[in-house]
């Protein structure tokens, strides 16, 4: 285990990649990328995200990370979860999401049915929708993402000027006493071919790599499953992603943490 010269926080987990998990650590959010913790940096911490889900893969996904001994944030959609539009069996949607919990991972919102951050004036709806369907499977406080993440509108204006707008939606959130959390880095794996599993293990690595560089706790942003768009559903090379990088990960001796 790798030694941290930082304050050590009670209910932040941190794990080693294949071993048993011990110690505690501490991250926090500084801006929507930046994860940082104080003291001597030693080695590569990192913790992975899902969103969208969840969905086929997803069981898979589980069946990796706890061959790892690691714990993951899945950050959920209310509409996958109640209605299963990707397996027509909301039972079995609810039995996945369950097992995730069972197995001590973080179950997390990403709003019922991830609307596009113009219709930015239905979020507090949507996201109180997605909120509901978790609270009977995690009554403990509920961590929350923001699909799309943290938008930045541009405007043009006269003498060729740019004026830039923040989210509406960071508004929203901030009303209803809500914090987004955020990554370090989204790698797209919903665009993926089942081919590219090795691919993107790769990219993994050398992101957690360029996070230890400058003392950055890495937040991985993945996908195990999806809105039913033209990527449908399925996610095959994030589930063989992930378990390529989580053997890189154990044979390096990284650490993990769950988010938030």
């Amino acid at each position: 285990m790798h030694a941290h010269g930082h304050p050590q926080a009670a209910g932040r987990k941190r794990h080693v990649a294949g071993r048993r998990q011990r110690g505690w650590r501490r991250h926090r959010e500084l801006d929507e990328a930046q994860l940082l913790h104080g003291g001597e940096y030693s080695g590569a911490v990192f913790a992975l995200t899902f969103d969208d889900g969840p969905g086929p893969s997803t069981a898979e996904l589980l069946d990796g990370l706890r061959d790892f001994g690691v714990r993951a944030t899945f950050f959920l959609l209310g509409r996958n979860v109640e209605e299963a539009p990707w397996c027509g069996d909301p039972r079995r949607a609810r039995s996945i999401v369950e097992r995730a919990a069972r197995e001590g991972h973080v179950l997390g919102n990403h709003t019922y049915s991830h609307l596009r951050p113009d219709r930015w004036r239905e979020l507090a709806a949507d996201l109180r929708r997605g909120e509901a369907v978790l609270r009977s499977l995690r009554p403990s406080p509920i961590p929350f993402r923001l699909p799309y993440g943290i938008q930045r509108v541009e405007h043009g204006f006269p003498l060729g000027t740019i004026g830039e707008q923040m989210d509406p939606r960071v508004a929203v959130i901030a009303s209803m006493g809500i914090a987004h959390q955020h990554w370090t880095s989204d790698f797209d794996d919903w665009t993926l071919g089942a081919s590219d599993g090795p691919a993107l293990a790769a990219k993994m690595t050398a992101h957690v790599e360029q996070c230890a560089a400058a003392g950055i706790d890495a937040v991985l942003d993945l996908h195990d499953s999806g809105t039913g768009s033209s990527f449908g559903y399925e996610r095959p090379a994030t589930v063989a992603g992930v378990r390529l990088f989580l053997q890189e990960a154990q044979g390096r001796g990284w650490s993990s943490f769950t988010v938030p």
